[in-house]
């Protein structure tokens, strides 16, 4: 993997290399840089990475629970040095979130949603408003896919969910949380 940077005339000042223990390359869903110029990657396959301004690797998280994690969004708080970051996809047959402390790289916590408690749940989306989180993807129902929904508190708990109606087949891409919280 490599991340490139770049000053405001386009012109190259670094480009960090990032091979994985495996010795392979890691495709990243998400990037994210702070008012310190720390950068944050968060990878397809659930790997998180924090590298300074230098390009120096400063942690690594790697979520080694399911084999087939497969993440779609990632998002950080609203605080210009991030305190945690969140993701979100598939993480086996269930959609899920994890909680990464942006500091230390530790888990915080993780949260495996399956809102119809069919078959399967996939998020597409995540977004962070004043201390909840917010994703929304599909789930099986018996009568098909329908969309979903669900705010979750600061500690990983559901405060609420929306499924969509059954019967025909439904998904959601893509969230935005205005100011006042509604999804």
């Amino acid at each position: 993997t490599f991340i490139s940077k770049y000053d405001n005339t386009g012109a190259l000042i670094q480009t960090i290399e990032y091979v994985n223990q495996n010795n392979s390359y890691v495709v990243p869903q998400s990037i994210f840089v702070d008012n310190s110029s720390n950068i944050y990657v968060v990878t397809m396959d659930a790997v998180v990475l924090k590298f300074n301004s230098a390009g120096t690797l400063l942690w690594e998280n790697a979520n080694t629970t399911y084999s087939s994690t497969s993440v779609e969004a990632a998002t950080v708080d609203n605080s210009s040095i991030p305190n945690f970051i969140y993701y979100t996809g598939s993480f086996g047959s269930n959609a899920g979130v994890v909680k990464i402390n942006a500091n230390t790289g530790a888990s915080t916590w993780a949260t495996y949603l399956n809102p119809s408690g069919n078959n399967y749940s996939k998020a597409y989306d995540i977004a962070y408003n004043g201390g909840n989180i917010y994703i929304t993807g599909l789930t099986n129902s018996s009568s098909g896919d329908a969309a979903y929904t669900v705010k979750l508190n600061s500690l990983g708990a559901i405060a609420y969910q929306y499924i969509g109606s059954s019967g025909i087949s439904e998904t959601s891409l893509r969230l935005e949380v205005n100011t006042s919280g509604d999804a």
